[in-house]
């Protein structure tokens, strides 16, 4: 009988990880403009002052899904 170990790494995608703008979209594959609309209706809430600025919690990507499968 053969046993075999295997080590699994990953990150917990939580409030403490927050992605740039960018990233945000690139991870999510929409456009920035829906994001700003997003935003500009208070579903979401990034930190920073402009889009160049903003952060988004990673734990909103699973709010995000959820929107653009409800569009």
């Amino acid at each position: 009988m053969t046993t075999r170990d295997e080590t699994l790494e990953g990150q917990m995608l939580d409030e403490p990880v927050w992605l740039e703008f960018t990233e945000f979209c690139t991870t999510l594959h929409v456009e920035r403009s829906w994001v700003v609309e997003l935003v500009d209706s208070g579903l979401l809430e990034p930190r920073g002052a402009e889009p160049q600025a903003w952060r988004f919690p990673a734990s909103a990507l699973a709010r995000v899904r959820s929107t653009a499968r409800l569009v």
